[in-house]
């Protein structure tokens, strides 16, 4: 739904997202694990995001998503339940300019 800043910049970025299923019905998840990759170095970030609730239904932001070298990034967003079972993931892809 948003990126602050938006689109996403080195360093820290905050992400509110909406999870619905295929109706548009929002759905509920207990945590979102977020898994930022750099696939062309092999690597990650050692910053862990965290998700959090807000007051609308199925609404959730994420931070800090940190971005630490300009390149290409996915984003790897897993929906889990209170047993940490994945119901879904979605990845999400793009550059970062200097």
């Amino acid at each position: 739904m948003a990126s602050e800043p938006g689109p996403p910049v080195r360093g820290d970025n905050t992400w509110t997202v909406t999870v619905h299923d295929p109706p548009g019905v929002a759905v509920g998840v207990l945590d979102i694990k977020t898994v930022p990759y750099m696939p062309d170095h092999g690597h990650g970030t050692a910053v862990i995001a965290t998700s959090a609730a807000t007051s609308q239904p199925g609404e959730y932001v994420i931070a800090p998503i940190n971005l630490w070298m300009k390149g290409y990034w996915t984003i790897r967003l897993a929906l889990l339940t209170s047993t940490e079972r994945e119901l879904d993931r979605v990845t999400f892809a793009f550059c970062v300019e200097p």
